[in-house]
């Protein structure tokens, strides 16, 4: 390797896993080698800009950074000092974390005591008085509007812990806006865990320019688990909620975390395994009269309340924090008290001139957003009864969050040469919201590829026009007059083959691709997903979805089918019918009434050719490929644009196999045989099929606006 810190100067690198030792030589060093133990070497820190660069800090020698001639050097590099570790020393991996986050508008003025929160006590989903004295790994404390300095802050929770839990927190960061504050803390035996801290903060008051509005979030990897922490406090008003949707967009583009360069399109919600959003939102109960408010509350019927949530509103409807979570909220409104007591709202706000009516509203609240396939739990989420100096109840949460491996336990699983495993992707569709008709083109990366990312051919789209059932219960809007366009790509499109860095299954399966459709011309992002590998490594074709979204809105779908192939072992052959990628998006049963054009002229060579490389089947190797488009009416068949040869008549009278998933897009029919069917045959084979095959399957949600 070489150290980043000597030019050009190579070094040598040996691992004793035996003796637990790492031996650095310098080719041109008299005094022979360095050595180093096991337990000084602190921290490994992979850098996230170069997948060849290596951190590694040692005791009482600090950071050293190398250069490895490649990824895949570097990896089995961390694998070997992993193993050394694991087997000279006593700590264990940790493979779970605890995480308390608590999110509480102050209102100006400093409490007595913090305890109930700290230990989760009060209204709602509690956790068991045995279970909150125990320490949680992580500690992130949000505040809004506090008037005590972040020392005194910091100094009182550190005091609170140590009689609540009695366990000692090392501070990992803190970021300040005006009022505004986000602390955290982790156990002493975790700090040595933690990497890439980041802090970023965005103002969102009056002009952009005043901090009583805005954010700060703070973010880092716990081993190989990235987690992200954002505290807000969003614009206040009842008939503000256009407002504090701006604010949510603003944040999700102005806070500078994770990783960020000019290529790297994916925003903060596809940034990182775990994404916690919490604060004073400010979002309200659209009710008309506080005795109505009242009713429910004293009912205790919450349920009943919420369904005038702001939040819940602007979430179903797509206009803000589209994706996140939120566990159900079984506690009475955290907004606005009486000071001093827990019986009383202060709904009247006294102004010089007029009386505001600030109704009780959930405006404390915690969401999150994790990565596909990314282990988390809610444990707790609730309120405090007994902290009266703020008109906001303190709100707390906890999650048990499954932490991520950085290396893999078998050490007989990687080799320093391996490529016998390979990637190999069948068909991607998209569908866009857009009404570009300019070709687009998949960009692929994982931080698991020898390359840092795949690029696929550019594809022409065919636009389409999507139902009002489909918008409505995917987008959350009536948009039914939006245009889509479905761009396609084959196995050809993908020239460059796609190998892994380690080939180990325990390492692979906690891997994500994070896939994004550009524009050819321009470059431009419209749309990013994140994609688990967990349930498409395998030897068959395994199918995929995934919501695209562009900068905190959703854009589109993504589905596909993809396959692992192992050197030296006969591929399978996939069966003779494929996923229906172009009918799934264009077929509409909802609309049984829509008037189908005639059929236009024979589409360019090229659209055909594209059609028949997404629905083509794939076929024994001795058959040579035949060209296919696809029909799309109200019998949704399958028509050849190739020769007419016949088939037997076994074949003819096949039912249609089913599709495997289960979604509303994804049950539906398969096409027929690859091979032409002559129009009589096809009309004896779709009358025999009709009475013997299964239901039929459930609604799709397009229509095309070309039969092509």
């Amino acid at each position: 390797v070489h150290a980043a810190s000597l030019g050009k100067t190579k070094m040598l690198l040996q691992i004793d896993v035996v003796e637990g030792r790492l031996v650095v030589t310098k080719p041109n060093k008299s005094d022979g080698s360095t050595i180093f133990s096991y337990n000084q070497i602190i921290q490994l820190i992979k850098s996230r800009s170069n997948n060849s660069k290596l951190g590694i800090r040692f005791e009482g020698k600090g950071k050293r950074e190398y250069q490895f001639e490649d990824g895949k050097r570097r990896e089995v590099f961390c694998q070997l000092i992993q193993q050394m570790r694991n087997m000279h020393s006593d700590n264990q991996e940790v493979n779970s974390i605890s995480i308390f986050i608590g999110t509480w508008n102050m209102g100006d003025a400093e409490p007595s005591h913090i305890h109930s929160w700290l230990n989760c006590t009060g209204s709602g989903k509690t956790l068991h008085p045995t279970l909150g004295c125990l320490p949680h790994d992580i500690y992130a404390i949000g505040t809004q509007e506090s008037s005590m300095n972040a020392q005194d802050w910091i100094a009182k929770i550190k005091t609170a812990l140590q009689i609540c839990v009695r366990t000692e927190f090392k501070q990992v960061a803190v970021a300040t806006l005006w009022g505004m504050r986000l602390v955290i803390l982790t156990k002493v035996d975790h700090f040595n865990k933690i990497t890439h801290v980041q802090q970023s903060s965005v103002k969102t008051g009056i002009a952009g320019a005043l901090g009583n509005k805005g954010a700060v979030g703070i973010s880092f990897h716990f081993n190989g688990t990235s987690l992200c922490f954002i505290n807000s406090h969003l614009t206040s008003g009842n008939e503000k909620c256009h407002r504090r949707n701006n604010n949510y967009y603003d944040i999700l583009r102005g806070l500078q975390l994770g990783q960020q360069t000019k290529k790297h399109v994916f925003d903060l919600t596809n940034r990182f395994h775990h994404l916690f959003w919490f604060g004073d939102l400010n979002y309200r109960v659209d009710c008309e009269r506080y005795e109505d408010v009242h009713r429910f509350i004293s009912g205790k019927d919450y349920k009943g309340l919420l369904e005038y949530d702001q939040l819940l509103k602007e979430q179903k409807r797509g206009k803000a924090f589209s994706g996140f979570d939120e566990e159900e909220v079984n506690f009475q409104p955290t907004y606005r008290y009486a000071r001093g007591t827990r019986q009383k709202y202060d709904y009247r706000k006294w102004k010089k001139t007029y009386v505001r009516i600030n109704l009780p509203s959930y405006c404390d609240r915690v969401l999150w957003k994790s990565f596909p396939e990314a282990s988390i739990e809610n444990t707790s989420y609730g309120c405090t009864d007994d902290i009266l100096t703020s008109d906001h109840s303190p709100v707390f949460v906890t999650f048990t969050v499954g932490a991520v491996a950085q290396y893999t336990p078998d050490v007989l699983s990687f080799r320093a040469n391996q490529t016998d495993l390979e990637f190999r992707i069948n068909h991607i569709a998209a569908m866009i919201r857009t009404n570009s008709t300019s070709p687009f083109y998949l960009e692929i990366h994982s931080p698991c590829f020898v390359n840092d990312v795949v690029r696929s051919k550019n594809s022409l789209s065919q636009p389409l026009r999507a139902n009002r059932y489909f918008v409505t219960t995917r987008f959350g809007a009536d948009l039914s007059e939006v245009k889509f366009s479905s761009p396609v790509w084959g196995a050809d499109d993908f020239e460059q083959k796609v190998y892994p860095i380690l080939s180990a299954k325990e390492y692979l399966e906690q891997q994500h691709l994070f896939i994004a459709v550009k524009s050819a011309e321009g470059d431009e992002s419209y749309g990013e997903c994140v994609v688990s590998l967990k349930n498409i490594l395998a030897e068959s074709w395994s199918f995929f979805e995934g919501q695209l979204s562009h900068r905190g809105v959703n854009t589109g779908m993504i589905r596909g089918d993809m396959k692992t192939v192992t050197k030296g072992c006969k591929e399978t052959m996939r069966p003779q019918s494929s996923y229906e990628l172009i009918e799934q998006f264009i077929s509409d049963d909802h609309d049984h009434d829509a008037d189908v054009p005639e059929d236009p002229p024979s589409p360019p060579s090229m659209l055909s050719a594209r059609l028949s490389k997404a629905v083509a089947f794939r076929k024994p190797i001795s058959t040579p490929p035949r060209s296919r488009s696809v029909r799309i009416g109200k019998e949704r068949r399958a028509r050849s644009i190739a020769d007419d040869q016949e088939i037997p008549s076994s074949e003819a009278s096949a039912p249609l196999p089913q599709s495997h998933s289960s979604d509303i897009l994804s049950t539906i029919e398969r096409k027929r045989r690859e091979v032409p069917i002559p129009q009589s045959t096809r009309d004896q084979q779709v009358s025999s099929t009709a009475s013997s095959a299964s239901p039929p399957a459930p609604p799709l949600p397009y229509k095309a606006d070309r039969k092509s």
